[in-house]
């Protein structure tokens, strides 16, 4: 798997009381596309885009983070038709998903 792009659209962040005590954080990421990139250009390997959004929750009601954005890979034809065939039902091989949220 090869990073070839990586770009926000979407940043915010909010701070919603001035003090803060006794802060739980929760984080949350979501996946909600993977489609192939189609190019004219001959390659061994299937590009891939990923669009994703991360949220970070500082408790109770302390501040907020919201990131949105696009990943593009490059990976083995293999891999990428069995992401790509696991997507169709929401899912993804564990391995690429643990690689994939931690580039997140």
């Amino acid at each position: 798997m090869r990073i070839l792009g990586f770009n926000f659209e979407r940043i915010s962040v909010e701070r919603l009381k001035a003090k803060a005590e006794n802060i739980k954080i929760n984080t949350g990421i979501d996946v909600s596309e993977i489609k192939e990139i189609k190019t004219e250009f001959k390659s061994k390997e299937t590009l891939l885009n990923i669009s994703f959004s991360y949220s970070v929750r500082y408790d109770p009601g302390f501040a907020n983070v919201d990131l949105g954005g696009n990943i593009a890979l490059a990976l083995d034809t293999k891999t990428a038709e069995q992401i790509l065939t696991e997507w169709k039902k929401k899912k993804m091989p564990r391995d690429f998903q643990t690689k994939l949220f931690n580039v997140i």
